[in-house]
């Protein structure tokens, strides 16, 4: 009776009946959408919104922008695969490992990092994934250096993450959005989420009330690297091929970071509602134009971060907010 009473109440909560709406709506496409070309636009925009609500916890909830996540999404993806081909172990089990090694790595990271504030942290944390990108570009011997890593062709093993289908990798991102939505939520609505907010608006005023401000921003920091690094592993095994200057490529953190803001930092939908307006579009310019105009997506980037930040400062979520309020 107890359980069933819990089970009700958690029913008729806003946000488990706008989960459960995401996962019939998007659980069925497959069913009914079998052309892999959209699958793919739909996994790949499923996979930046999962990437742009991680990178959220640092850069909306905290205010410390980011612009140096793409570090994260490299380093599980090439940790992952090179435990693959050395060690034989499978991605599931490297996703929690690559999880806890981003986790480290970002907490080691942002410990001399915020020390600085606004753009001179956002210019540090472009700086790491750009040195990596060297340094994984120089030890060819173990991450192919320029040509970068393959994903070895099993077929059909569930072990080795592997699917001739989409389907595999649909229902997996789709999971991992689940979650990840669930945890923005949980952090937003707790006491953490509110001292991420304080630091968010005033730093100093945070501090100045007790707010231990460097540890809050460590732990917004490793939760957020701890998914990002999940997403990395992902991309690794669906795209099945890494080089150095894709996975930690500058325009890679951007997209993650302005799809946040297209959306609304401030919010835990936002990300994902970016995501689902800024992908599709952009994943059709690629097809079209190719490497014509290798500058045209940043050029995109730009122009809608200026709109934005004029517009809707708030992002898209924002503006329907005071829309539905008037």
């Amino acid at each position: 009776m107890y359980v069933s009473k819990k089970l009700v109440s958690a029913l008729k909560d806003p946000f488990i009946k706008k989960i459960i709406l995401l996962v019939v709506i998007l659980g069925i496409i497959p069913l009914i959408v079998h052309h892999t070309y959209v699958l793919n636009i739909i996994i790949l925009t499923m996979l930046f919104g999962y990437l742009a609500i991680a990178w959220n916890i640092i850069g909306g909830y905290t205010g410390q922008f980011s612009l140096g996540h793409s570090a994260f999404i490299g380093l599980a993806a090439y940790l992952a695969l090179i435990l693959q081909l050395n060690l034989n172990i499978s991605p599931w089990i490297s996703m929690l490992i690559c999880g806890l090694v981003g986790a480290a790595v970002g907490v080691g990271i942002g410990y001399p990092a915020f020390r600085l504030r606004g753009i001179y942290f956002s210019l540090v944390t472009i700086a790491f994934p750009e040195t990596l990108k060297h340094i994984f570009l120089y030890f060819r011997e173990y991450t192919g250096g320029p040509r970068g890593l393959s994903v070895p062709l099993i077929g059909e093993s569930l072990y080795y993450f592997q699917s001739y289908s989409k389907n595999l990798y649909y229902y997996f991102i789709l999971g991992m959005i689940v979650i990840i939505l669930c945890v923005a939520k949980k952090i937003y609505d707790s006491k953490f989420g509110l001292y991420l907010f304080a630091i968010r608006e005033d730093e100093d005023t945070a501090r100045s009330i007790g707010i231990p401000v460097t540890v809050y921003k460590l732990k917004a920091m490793a939760i957020s690297a701890f998914f990002t690094s999940i997403g990395g592993v992902f991309y690794m095994e669906y795209i099945r091929y890494i080089t150095p200057t894709i996975v930690y490529d500058l325009a890679l953190s951007i997209e993650i970071a302005i799809i946040a803001i297209i959306g609304g930092m401030y919010s835990v939908w936002g990300p994902l509602l970016g995501a689902f307006i800024l992908e599709p579009s952009l994943l059709l310019i690629y097809s079209f134009v190719g490497g014509t105009y290798a500058g045209a997506p940043l050029l995109i980037y730009g122009a809608l971060l200026i709109i934005i930040i004029l517009i809707m400062p708030e992002g898209v979520i924002g503006l329907l907010k005071r829309r539905r309020v008037s």
